[in-house]
This record gives structure tokens, sequence and C-alpha cells, in this order.
């Protein structure tokens, strides 16, 4: 991509060949499970004979019927022949109304309650609040690394490149590997990388008479926090109630949304004060916070605040 310095260029590379999705109409066909819900027999014989041409197959002499058939049972059925007033319609649709609005109250009910209570517990409060804050760190630091390698010495679009490649990468790969090993565990792996990615950006610095060696720190940081993103997401989950999951799972990734946000703010400073040390002490910060989580590998996935609260207890 360092062959392209130009913006405009880059763009119509990267994002020029999505236009040949618009030849999936005339190329992909229909799906033939669609097709035969909605009656249309013929199209799906059609679709079913292109198919078996493809694979060297043949399809058996009642092949149509028997789509036709299928087709057929899925149609609606013929609308009853007894007129219904309009007493009774309205009977129908309030019935349902009543039924589903039951229903809602119900579960609004259930999640504000379940909301109240995790505000009166000191334990998930604290936990929300750590996790919170760990995601904003984390997101701005991977982007913030990100940003920061096309400054080190050498070819900035090689540069990103390189990061890419051997920084996200194998961090990836690792977390896949090493996040389920029952010695390694959830938090270890969260505080270790993100400990040694704080260490990596504080050192930058030391190494600045250096190119080689300061790239090779900010490849060794971009790994940690790529494991430690990836971590975050699943370690998240794991620690709040099934009730709530889904809901706090959302609050941790748009705080962490801020912290991306942050990551190109923190270049103004650069003429005062170096990112490096705004990201190196933040992710030492949050990896002291990430010790307030409880170690979750193995363990059975709470379905109440009860069993959220004990989780990590022996």
């Amino acid at each position: 991509m360092w062959i392209l310095k130009d913006w405009r260029w880059m763009s119509q590379l990267l994002f020029g060949p999505g236009l040949l999705s618009l030849a999936y109409y005339w190329l992909v066909p229909e799906s033939v499970r669609w097709l035969i819900t909605k009656g249309k027999a013929e199209e799906a014989t059609h679709v079913f004979r292109k198919m078996a041409k493809m694979n060297g197959r043949e399809l058996s002499p009642d092949f149509d019927s028997r789509v036709e058939a299928m087709a057929m049972a899925n149609q609606e059925p013929e609308p009853p022949t007894k007129e219904i007033s309009l007493k009774d319609i309205e009977i129908r649709n309030s019935s349902v109304i009543s039924i589903d609005s039951k229903r809602r109250n119900s579960k609004e009910k259930q999640t504000s309650a379940s909301l109240k209570q995790i505000l009166k517990s000191h334990t998930l409060m604290c936990r929300i609040f750590c996790a919170v804050c760990c995601w904003c760190i984390i997101t701005m630091v991977f982007f913030g690394l990100a940003l920061r390698s096309v400054t080190v010495a050498g070819n900035k679009y090689k540069n990103f490149i390189l990061t890419v490649l051997l920084g996200e990468v194998p961090g990836y790969i690792a977390t896949y590997f090493l996040m389920d090993v029952k010695q390694v565990g959830r938090r270890p792996s969260l505080y270790l990388s993100l400990a040694l990615t704080g260490a990596m950006c504080l050192l930058f610095h030391v190494c600045k008479d250096y190119a080689m060696l300061q790239f090779i720190l900010m490849l060794v940081g971009k790994f940690s926090i790529t494991f430690a993103f990836a971590v975050i997401y699943i370690f998240t989950a794991e620690m709040f109630p099934t009730e709530l999951r889904n809901s706090l799972l959302g609050i941790c990734s748009m705080t962490g949304h801020v912290g991306s946000m942050l990551a190109p703010q923190t270049a103004f400073l650069a003429k005062s004060l170096d990112p490096m040390y705004i990201w190196g002490t933040t992710a030492l910060i949050a990896a002291a916070l990430s010790f307030q989580f409880p170690e979750t590998i193995n363990a059975r996935l709470p379905d109440t605040i009860g069993e959220a609260e004990k989780l990590g207890n022996k």
C-alpha cells in the first residue's frame, strides 16, 4: 500500500472491488428454500437442475412433482368461507394486544428489578467500574499504537503493515491458544498483557536513539494490547449474570468507543508530553484494576446476580 500514497487512490483500490458484488444479482441464484415457501416451484426446480449439473448428479424422474408438492404445502390456506364479523376481529386483536402488553410489562419489570439489584451490589458495581475503565484504556492504547506506528523512523506504510502482520495477527492467534489454558487463566492473561503493554510504552523513549529497537518495542506493545483486547471481550461476558449480560457488555463496549475517540486526540499533547507516557501509565492502571475481576476459566456462567457475586470465590 505504500506504493499508492494518495488517499484517494488508496480508497478506490480498497473499496472499488466492492462494486463487483452488484453482479451477485445475476450470478447467485435465489434460495430454493425461499422459492418453495413462496410457491415458486418452477424457479426452484430450475435452480435444483443447475446445482445437479454442476455437481454431476441426476435428479429423480419424480423430482419436479415433489418440489411442486412442497411448494403447494407451504402456501397459505384458503380464507374461511364463514363470514367473520368486525366484532370478532376486534375481540381477537384486543386479546393478542393484551397478552403482548402483559409479556412486555413483565419483561420490563424484571429488567428494572435486576438493574436495581445490581445498583445495591457493591461487588458488581465495583466490577462494572473496573470493566468500564479497562475497556476505555484498552481501546485507547490499541488504536493509539496503530496511529503511532507511522511516526517511527522508516516508511510509514511499511511500518503500519508490519504492525498489523507482526503485532495484531500474532496477538489474536496467541489469544486462541493461551486464553483457555487452565494454568494461565483469564485474569492473568489480562493483567500480564496490560502490564507488558505499559512497560513497552514507557521504555519507548529509553531507546530513542535506536529506531529499530523502538519499532520492536512498538510491535511487542501492539501484540500484547491486541491480546488484551481479545481477552476482555470474553472475560466481560463471563463476569456478569445472564439476565443482564448483553446490556452490561454493551455498556462496556460503548465506553470502549470513547477510548478509541480519545486516541487520536492524545497526539495534540506531543509537544508537551509524549502520548506513549499516557498510554503506558494508563495500561498499568488497567492492569491493576483487572485484579478486581474474578477468575472465570472453566467456571459455570452465572445466571443470577447472586451467582455473579459469588463468582471466583472458593
